[in-house]
């Protein structure tokens, strides 16, 4: 009733022969290697693929992701409501958001923890309780070099004892923690800890 959440992604297709057309040397979990880098949209609900694009391996996650959200948003059923859209890192980019921003989308997508926002995390946050065992969030009005305006930016911190799965990165200066930061234009009527359950 509320929506379908619409996640977006890039994976690497290896072709290590390296013949087929589009392929190019990219990053792959296992180095360098001939691959496609497709991009792909999701509706997480109904376990359905709403877009692919295949796209050449040497390309980076967010190339043309622009153009491929207008087509995957323009072939969905008119009756069908996007609640919230996500993605991780590769697609934090100014561009995507303000499409987004511009649409009426709602979004949760993972920051890149890039150095002022590692040193923003490390000493500028007030971190409040959650009721999770291990886990305290914060939030800012962030506006990342490169940004057109500030965005809402929860961070997630992980006591590494206390964690469970994997999720989150290490910061030197705070040892015993993992972090993880989320760019968010959802409203305030949804916790720190909402938002990272959502995504």
């Amino acid at each position: 009733k509320e929506g379908y959440s619409l996640d977006f992604d890039s994976t690497r297709l290896l072709h290590e022969d390296g013949h087929q057309e589009g392929v190019k040397t990219g990053y792959t979990r296992v180095g360098l290697k001939p691959c496609l880098h497709p991009l792909l949209a999701v509706l997480e609900e109904a376990k359905l693929v709403a877009g692919f694009w295949l796209r050449p391996g040497n390309t980076s996650c967010a190339n043309n992701i622009e153009g491929f959200t207008l087509e995957v948003l323009g072939r969905l059923p008119k009756w069908l409501k996007v609640r919230v859209v996500r993605a991780d890192s590769g697609f934090c980019e100014n561009q995507w958001l303000s499409l987004l921003e511009g649409r009426s989308l709602r979004y949760i997508v993972v920051a890149r923890l890039m150095s002022p926002l590692r040193k923003l995390i490390v000493k500028g946050m007030d971190w409040q309780p959650t009721g999770v065992r291990g886990v305290t969030v914060a939030e800012i009005l962030h506006h990342e070099k490169g940004w057109s305006r500030p965005r809402r930016l929860v961070a997630v911190r992980h006591e590494i004892k206390e964690k469970k799965r994997a999720g989150g990165k290490k910061l030197i200066e705070v040892p015993g923690y993992l972090f993880q930061a989320l760019v968010t234009n959802l409203s305030d009527a949804h916790s720190p800890l909402a938002v990272w359950r959502d995504y």
